[in-house]
C-alpha cells in the first residue's frame, strides 16, 4: 500500500512544481508564490496526496491542460503540438475519472466561445477556420468520451452514491455551492473576512488588470461551468469528483489576492498569510476530531471536508492483528465492512488471509473484524456473548475476540 500511495505523493509534488513554474512564467514570482501557497494549504490536497487513488494525478493533468490551453490561446491556436496535447490530456482525464466529462465539457464550451469571438472579429480568416476545425475535432472527441461515460453509467450496478441521474436536480445546488468551501476549508471564511475588510477600507481596488481579465474569465469558467453542467445532468453528488479542479481554484484565488494586495498594500499579505496557516492547522485538528467522533459513532461522513482516510484509518493494522490471532488460536475470522467491497476486504485478500464475509447468525468462537462497532456491540449483547475489543473505538476498524 505504501508503494502505491507514494505514486500519489509523487504526482502531487509534480503538481506543485509545475504550478509554481508555469505561474511564475505567466504571472510573475510573487503571484506564483500566492498561488502555490493557496494550493499547499488545502487540507483536501494533503489528504488525497496520501491516498492510492487517481485524484492527485487528476490535479496534475488539469494543471498541465489549463496552462497548455492558456498558451494555446495566447498563440491563437497555431501550435499543432499543443492542440494534440489538449486532446491527449482530455482522454487521460476521462480514463482516470469519467466524471471529468463535466470539466471537459466546460473546456469545449470555452473553445466554442473563442470561435464565436474570432468569427465576429474577422470573418472567414485563417485563424477563424483553424479555431473552427479545432472545435469540430474536440467536439467529436468530447461526444465520444460522453458516450463512454454514459456507457459506464449504464454498466454501474445500483449505488446510492453514484446512481440516479437527474435533470436539474435542485438538491444538488446547495452541495455544488459548497464546493469552494470544501476546497478551502476554514480558510474560505477567513478570506471572505479579509476581502470585505479591504473592500470597506479601500474603495479603489484592482481585482484583475485589464490584460488579465479575459484569462481570469476563462479560469472561472473552467471552475464553475463543470458545476453548472453537473447540475443540468449528473448523479447524486460525491463532492470529491471535483478535486482535480483544485489547481484552477488555487490560480483564481491566488491571483485575486495578489492583485488586491498589490493595489492596496502588501502589509496586508502578512496578516492574510498567518491567518491562512492558522485556518489550515485548525482544519487538520477539526478533521481529526470529526474522524474520531465518526469512528466512535460507527458513522462514515461523506463530506469532503471531514474525510476518514487521513486519521485513525487502520485496515492494515486490523488485518495483521486478526491474521496473527488466527495463527496463534486457529479460530476462523468473520469480517463485516460498511464500505462493501472497497474496504478492509482488499487487505485480507492481499495478505491471503482466510475469512468469511458478514457475521454468522449464531455465535461461535471466532475473531470478528468490523468498522460498524455499534452493529457488532448489538450482535454480541443480543446473544449474551462476552467479548473483548483489541482496538480502541477511536480507530475505524475494531477486532473482537471471545473472552
Amino acid at each position: 500500500p505504501y508503494l502505491l500511495r507514494s505514486l500519489s505523493g509523487l504526482f502531487s509534488l509534480l503538481s506543485i512544481v509545475l504550478l509554481y513554474r508555469k505561474s511564475r512564467k505567466n504571472y510573475g514570482k510573487d503571484a506564483a508564490y500566492l498561488i502555490v501557497f493557496v494550493f499547499l494549504t488545502s487540507v483536501i490536497f494533503i489528504d488525497f496526496s496520501m491516498q492510492a487513488r487517481g485524484y492527485s494525478l487528476g490535479m496534475l493533468l488539469v494543471t498541465l491542460q489549463v496552462f497548455t490551453f492558456h498558451e494555446l490561446r495566447k498563440d491563437l491556436y497555431k501550435n499543432i503540438g499543443k492542440i494534440c496535447q489538449l486532446g491527449v490530456y482530455s482522454i487521460l482525464l476521462m480514463l482516470l475519472l469519467p466524471t471529468n466529462i463535466y470539466y471537459l465539457g466546460a473546456l469545449s464550451f470555452i473553445l466554442f466561445i473563442d470561435f464565436i469571438q474570432a468569427f465576429r472579429d474577422s470573418l472567414g480568416n485563417v485563424n477563424t477556420k483553424r479555431i473552427f476545425l479545432i472545435n469540430i475535432l474536440h467536439s467529436i472527441l468530447i461526444l465520444g468520451l460522453t458516450g463512454y461515460y454514459l456507457w459506464l453509467q449504464s454498466m454501474q450496478p445500483p449505488n446510492i452514491y453514484l446512481d440516479s441521474f437527474d435533470l436539474f436536480h435542485w438538491p444538488h445546488l446547495y452541495q455544488l455551492f459548497s464546493i469552494p468551501y470544501h476546497f478551502s476549508h476554514f480558510r474560505f471564511l477567513f478570506w471572505l473576512l479579509i476581502f470585505f475588510i479591504l473592500l470597506f477600507f479601500h474603495k479603489r481596488m484592482q481585482f484583475f488588470p485589464k490584460g488579465q481579465q479575459a484569462e481570469i474569465l476563462v479560469l472561472v469558467g473552467l471552475l464553475l461551468l463543470p458545476l453548472v453542467f453537473f447540475f443540468i445532468h449528473g448523479p447524486i453528488i460525491v463532492q470529491r469528483i471535483f478535486i482535480p479542479l483544485i489547481p484552477v481554484f488555487s490560480i483564481v484565488t491566488g491571483l485575486l489576492f495578489y492583485n488586491l494586495f498589490k493595489s492596496v498594500n502588501f502589509r496586508w499579505f502578512r496578516l492574510w498569510q498567518i491567518g491562512t496557516i492558522v485556518c489550515f492547522l485548525y482544519g487538520f485538528f477539526d478533521t481529526w476530531k470529526d474522524t474520531v467522533e465518526d469512528n466512535l459513532r460507527s458513522e462514515t461522513s461523506m463530506s469532503l471536508r471531514h474525510h476518514y482516510y487521513m486519521f485513525n484509518y487502520n485496515p492494515l493494522e486490523a488485518t495483521k492483528l486478526a491474521m496473527d490471532l488466527q495463527q496463534k488460536t486457529g479460530l476462523p475470522i468473520f469480517v463485516f465492512d460498511d464500505f462493501g467491497e472497497r474496504g478492509i476486504y482488499f487487505y485480507f485478500d492481499a495478505y491471503r488471509v482466510k475469512y468469511q464475509k458478514s457475521f454468522p447468525d449464531k455465535p461461535i468462537q471466532a475473531i470478528y473484524v468490523t468498522n460498524n462497532k455499534r452493529m457488532a456491540d448489538d450482535w454480541y449483547s443480543q446473544r449474551m456473548v462476552p467479548f473483548r475489543k483489541l482496538i480502541p473505538d477511536k480507530y475505524m476498524y475494531s477486532v473482537y475476540v471471545p473472552e
